[in-house]
């Protein structure tokens, strides 16, 4: 009796052992209330597991869902992923287009998601309801890549030369301009291959005279990030009406003249032109009838004005 109890003891142990670790390499998260409480809802059981980096969901009970409208989000260090379940990590067993008891979705990330917080959502589209949601890993977020827009330089009367910052983050990826004119569509340069961090430009020709909208694009994996969209003009044709000049009346100096216009005008350098003369012709307004040169005085000599 003896020997059969302390058996029996060592094979609860060994049952509690393995129980244990199979637990400690798994993470399951299971929720049972939807997005909203529409009654077409599915009703179904996921588990959840996160195995040496690779993330398996499976079906464990309840309805099947449809291929069609079951969507599955895996969310990895802040980044979004969505997995439609026709893709080659759902394996339909049963071959009829729905997703069974039993079935598994197997997702193997192409990056090292050590440390990573590691989130799954599983969504039924047609109902809009949340089938499940979990973090499989706890973890760090990632600061993910960004593409600033720079002012546009050397600009002349048919090109400009646009630029950009670049911010990868330890991924590669593309980067390219997009510019179009007002009221036109868009114009794409070509991908040109990134990494890291710097900055970029590249001259566009065979421009006209127009106001023009351009942004700064990257792309990493199969996500395309867009900078903030920024305007240069190629001549002085459109928009290059001053609002208002001040003051009128200068008697102090130096000279400091103030002008307002339209935000096209930004960058755009501003000329004005005075009469050398005095006499009647050369004077800008003759019902001003009293008025007497000035002279001023500079390190060549004395101009008159």
């Amino acid at each position: 009796m003896k020997k059969d109890a302390v058996s029996e003891i060592l094979g609860t142990v060994l049952l509690l052992a393995m129980a244990v670790s199979l637990f400690a390499v798994i993470h399951i998260i299971i929720l049972t209330s939807p997005m909203n409480e529409s009654s077409s809802a599915p009703s179904a059981m996921i588990v959840a597991s996160l195995r040496n980096q690779t993330i398996i969901l499976e079906h464990h009970g309840g309805e099947s869902l449809s291929v069609d409208n079951t969507e599955i989000m895996i969310t990895i260090g802040g980044e979004q992923k969505i997995i439609p379940l026709n893709s080659s990590f759902f394996d339909d067993e049963n071959h009829n287009g729905k997703w069974d008891i039993g079935e598994q979705i197997i997702y193997n990330p192409s990056e090292d998601i050590s440390g990573l917080e590691v989130d799954s959502i599983v969504v039924d589209k047609a109902s809009n309801s949340l089938l499940f949601t979990g973090t499989l890993q706890s973890g760090a977020t990632k600061t993910l890549p960004s593409v600033t827009t720079l002012d546009a330089t050397d600009i002349t009367s048919n090109s400009a030369k646009l630029w950009m910052e670049y911010y990868f983050r330890g991924y590669n990826g593309f980067i390219r301009f997009l510019y179009k004119p007002l009221g036109g569509n868009w114009v794409n340069t070509t991908w040109i291959s990134a990494k890291n961090t710097g900055r970029y430009s590249e001259i566009i020709t065979g421009l006209s005279d127009n106001t023009y909208i351009f942004k700064a694009q990257l792309l990493y994996n199969s996500t395309i990030v867009d900078g903030e969209e920024k305007t240069f003009t190629i001549g002085f044709s459109l928009n290059t009406m001053v609002d208002q000049i001040t003051p009128y009346t200068i008697a102090f100096s130096p000279i400091q003249i103030n002008a307002t216009g339209s935000s096209s005008l930004d960058k755009v350098t501003l000329w004005y032109r005075y009469s050398k003369g005095i006499g009647s012709g050369d004077w800008w307004n003759n019902s001003w009838t009293k008025r007497k040169p000035i002279t001023l005085k500079t390190n060549t000599g004395t101009t008159p004005i």
